[in-house]
């Protein structure tokens, strides 16, 4: 069965041509047609960026890139402004009103006004270099939510949609900041009116005991003074409310639950459905790209061998078992795409799906993040229980809701930082990946990192083992023995055994990933 008519040559890949429209993409047109009806204006995204981010990815649309910057220079704007107040609140040494406030916030604007009289150039140096900076973070935040949203199609446009995403979903951070600010002032007033009630010391600051360098004679008697301060705070430190004694872990708590809200919006943005300029691209061979076209069904590629059908047939690419967990079941359906992951990764490549708008990968990670929360809270337990023997249990017992909150919020961290890992791991082996092959692979190596989230969680496992191993020694003062045997230090010692053990894992988890997203270099579903 002859499929085209043109002569059969080996075509590079970077040479597609650029279409309207595919049928085989039927989820990114479907998802263009019905925006196209009820487009928002580009100014909604202030309003809604922060509760609907991916439907207000899909109705604002492909909006210049300079629109979206203009929204986040003014969300930038609003954060500073938003900052200046929780500051004003916090430096308000009277009663919290609104005259106060405003009082305080007078004299700060009034200050940096005069600052900026004195000295302009350097005012206004400092103000663009702090804004090119921030601007230079959302690009590299761009970057790494990249492959999230990689399509089909030129990384230029993919990066774009990174960048617009990213920036359009910026009103996002002023709403953060302004509830953060409201729980640190709420914990400052509470912590204020404590002291003011009650006469209890707080944390000694070193600036305000220790007056002289190192080589006045004073020095160690203020050293001593400073230290016996701490003592005596440690002493009535378990007396003190929990609000004053560890006020801070409700602020972090917060702040890392607000950064989180923020980083599923973008996530949410970056990955909605949208209008891609699909690329056509010839019928080529899975196994070495060999142009196939005007080959019959039932011949071999001239290149490998490879029969062709196995290239052009019905059943290539049919999509991972994850994609068929409703029929298959979810439990062997995660099994499956877990072992080939690891085990045979370039089958897994071959099987994965780039031109079709796929994003059950993304499902696919969200099971292994309540494990990875297990994990990270589990490894701190464990770290305090082997601290135990040095404190009592009247010690334990007073700081027990900041044992529970470090736990939660090391919990918390680490799923997070696994999916940021999956994206930066995606962009950094797909980058390399897509200037070999000249084809965007962005997708593919954000599918093969998804469902090696498995191998991450085992990971996570042994390097809490590690840590805590590390940890046990480090309180037997292992490593300290150990440097009086070897030439190095303890802590470069204690560095290296956490290091060396977990560098394997780095290495194998790259190779797995760079095989797989490898296999999907020719992909034409």
């Amino acid at each position: 069965m002859s499929l085209m008519t043109t002569d059969s040559e080996t075509m590079p890949l970077d040479q597609p041509t650029p279409v309207a429209t595919d049928p085989s993409h039927p989820t990114e047109v479907g998802a263009a047609d019905r925006t196209d009806a009820r487009r928002w204006p580009v100014v909604y995204a202030v309003f809604t960026a922060w509760i609907l981010p991916a439907t207000t990815a899909q109705r604002i649309g492909r909006v210049p890139l300079w629109k979206a910057l203009l929204i986040f220079l003014g969300s930038g704007v609003a954060t500073l402004l938003i900052i200046l107040s929780i500051v004003a609140c916090h430096e308000t040494s009277t009663a919290l009103t609104v005259a106060n406030i405003s009082a305080q916030f007078d004299e700060m604007i009034g200050d940096t006004a005069t600052e900026f009289g004195e000295f302009p150039y350097r005012m206004i140096g400092a103000f663009v270099g702090l804004s090119s900076v921030i601007v230079g973070e959302s690009l590299f935040l761009a970057m790494v939510l990249t492959p999230w949203g990689a399509r089909d199609e030129r990384i230029r446009n993919s990066y774009g949609n990174a960048v617009r995403q990213v920036w359009l979903h910026a009103p996002h951070i002023p709403f953060a900041v302004a509830l953060l600010g409201t729980v640190v002032v709420f914990m400052s007033v509470l912590e204020k009116s404590w002291r003011v009630a009650n006469d209890a010391p707080g944390f000694p600051q070193w600036v305000t005991i220790v007056t002289v360098p190192p080589s006045d004679p004073q020095f160690n008697v203020q050293m001593k003074a400073w230290t016996d301060a701490i003592t005596e705070y440690q002493n009535v430190r378990h007396l003190l409310p929990w609000y004053v004694r560890d006020g801070e872990i409700v602020p972090m708590a917060v702040g890392f639950m607000l950064a989180s809200w923020v980083l599923w919006g973008m996530l949410r943005a970056v990955g909605a459905p949208r209008e891609v300029n699909m690329l056509a691209r010839p019928p080529t061979c899975e196994r070495c790209g060999y142009n196939l076209t005007s080959m019959e069904m039932s011949a071999r590629c001239p290149e490998c061998g490879t029969p062709v059908a196995e290239s052009l047939g019905s059943g290539v690419r049919p999509g991972t078992d994850w994609q068929r967990r409703d029929t298959i079941g979810r439990g062997a359906a995660w099994w499956r795409c877990t072992r080939a992951a690891i085990v045979k990764p370039r089958a897994l490549g071959r099987q994965v799906q780039l031109t079709t708008g796929v994003c059950d990968h993304r499902s696919f990670v969200a099971p292994h993040l309540p494990v990875l929360f297990l994990v990270g809270a589990a490894a701190v337990v464990a770290m305090i229980v082997i601290e135990l023997p040095a404190k009592s249990w009247a010690d334990v017992e007073s700081e027990l809701h900041m044992f529970v909150g470090v736990s939660v919020l090391v919990g918390a961290i680490i799923p997070c930082l696994t999916v940021l890992g999956l994206c930066a791991s995606a962009v950094l082996v797909g980058g390399v990946l897509s200037h070999r092959y000249k084809r965007n692979l962005l997708g593919g190596a954000m599918q093969m990192a998804s469902y090696l989230t498995g191998y991450l969680v085992v990971w996570a496992a042994f390097g809490a083992c590690n840590v805590l191993l590390t940890g046990y020694l480090d309180h037997a003062m292992f490593f300290r023995a150990l440097s009086e045997v070897i030439p190095l230090r303890a802590h470069v010692i204690l560095i290296l055994s956490v290091a060396l053990p977990n560098a394997p894992w780095v290495v194998y988890y790259f190779v797995l990933l760079s095989r797989g997203a490898a296999e999907t270099r020719y992909a034409r579903r």
